[in-house]
């Protein structure tokens, strides 16, 4: 995580901050499996099988909101800082690709575990989207210790809340068999969209400059 403001104090206390954070987010992604019949077209025989989701990659891009706050603090050489305000999330793009597999349970001439269709899907989330949130807020505590005439050593603690964004699922990949169109028909009836909300807390240390 990074984090840099500037601050117009209309008194000795009290503060008016501008700042902008940046952090690296980690996600986590596991796997479901389903049980489900498909039906084939005639005259094949409808297949039972386990359909798998997998833990395929997720990519995020680094997370930058910009914040207005009201910052308060404390007087003296070690200075207790307190600031929390509105925060806009300028983008946020997350893609995750998963690679979906239905392996045989009940297929006539089919070991069971065999592999009968495998489907690409992506889910994406973007802000522009009317379901996902730009604006949220922002809190921190930090402490401040004075190096020297206009040098202070700053650390801080800081939590960010935004508006749940949304992940819409859609196929990725090219043309399908007829096995693999129907599994993509199951895929579109079962997978709904995936919620999250893009919540967090950073650390930071670092230095001021006061004029």
């Amino acid at each position: 995580a990074l984090g840099g403001a500037l601050t117009l104090y209309l008194a000795d206390a009290v503060g008016i901050e501008v700042r902008l954070d940046a952090a690296k987010l980690g996600l986590r992604v596991t796997g479901a499996t389903y049980r489900v019949v498909v039906d084939l077209p005639a005259p094949l025989p409808d297949a039972t099988g386990d359909l798998e989701l997998g833990s395929g990659p997720m990519d995020i891009e680094r997370i930058r909101p910009l914040s207005l706050n009201l910052k308060l603090r404390t007087p003296g050489g070690v200075r207790l800082a307190l600031s929390g305000g509105l925060s806009y999330l300028p983008g946020l793009r997350l893609v995750s690709a998963q690679a979906v597999r239905l392996r045989s349970v009940q297929v006539p001439g089919l070991p069971a575990g065999a592999v009968l269709a495998s489907v690409g899907l992506r889910a994406e989330a973007v802000p522009g989207e009317e379901k996902n949130g730009r604006f949220g807020a922002n809190a921190g505590v930090g402490l401040q210790v004075r190096l020297g005439a206009n040098v202070w050593l700053v650390g801080e603690g800081r939590g960010f809340v935004f508006r749940r964004h949304q992940l819409q699922w859609e196929r990725a990949g090219g043309a399908l068999t007829p096995l693999e169109q129907a599994l993509a028909r199951e895929l579109e009836r079962r997978l709904g969209p995936v919620d999250f909300n893009p919540n967090y807390f950073q650390a930071t240390f670092g230095l001021a400059l006061a004029f």
